[in-house]
């Protein structure tokens, strides 16, 4: 009788108030009733930890398969692979911060200007490095007119030092597309960065 008077009163205050806790109800036993389905009776603790951890084990090859799978499908760099003319390949500038890196200074450059793309510049920041890197960067920039130097001796304030680098040499490239790399980094490939351009 009483739930009769508070249908009558104000039913949908009343639905408001049931609906939510029957939901819930009826959300607690699906789940209870799923996770009974999906676990086989056990009579131990270790039983059960051994079939989540059988169970864990599976999700994770499933997404490692995946990920194969997609990986197989993500463009590769090949060599042989034909490109355009080079007459249609634009200017590419490439950008190199350094700063007390004269131990990798060399063979980064090198491995730059062996690269078999034909039109391309390197522009090599150095950023008020204490060691042999500017005279480095000076001599081999006297072998290949393809290189060019941008020597910085202060840092301004508001700057980090690597954002300002690439700022100014930014202001020096010329190209139509960037490449920004770090003087640690070595470039075996003499197709990397015709491959870059044929897929980017």
């Amino acid at each position: 009788m009483r739930v009769t008077r508070q249908i009558l009163r104000c039913p949908g205050d009343w639905l408001a108030r049931i609906i939510p806790a029957s939901l819930s109800l009826y959300c607690t036993r699906s789940l209870r009733t799923l996770s009974l389905a999906l676990m086989p009776p056990v009579e131990s603790a270790a039983a059960a930890v051994l079939f989540w951890l059988m169970v864990a084990v599976t999700l994770i090859w499933l997404r490692r398969h995946i990920d194969i799978q997609r990986g197989r499908r993500e463009p590769v760099l090949r060599e042989d692979e034909p490109g355009p003319a080079d007459e249609a390949l634009p200017l590419v500038s490439v950008l190199v911060a350094a700063k007390d890196e004269q131990d990798n200074m060399e063979r980064c450059i090198r491995g730059l200007l062996a690269q078999d793309y034909p039109r391309f510049e390197v522009i090599a920041i150095n950023d008020r490095s204490s060691d042999a890197t500017g005279p480095i960067l000076d001599r081999l920039a006297a072998e290949d007119p393809r290189l060019r130097v941008v020597h910085i001796r202060t840092l301004p304030p508001g700057w980090f030092g690597k954002n300002h680098a690439m700022h100014e040499g930014l202001r020096q490239a010329r190209g139509t597309w960037l490449v920004f790399t770090d003087a640690d980094c070595t470039f075996d490939s003499p197709h990397l960065v015709r491959a870059a351009v044929r897929l980017a």
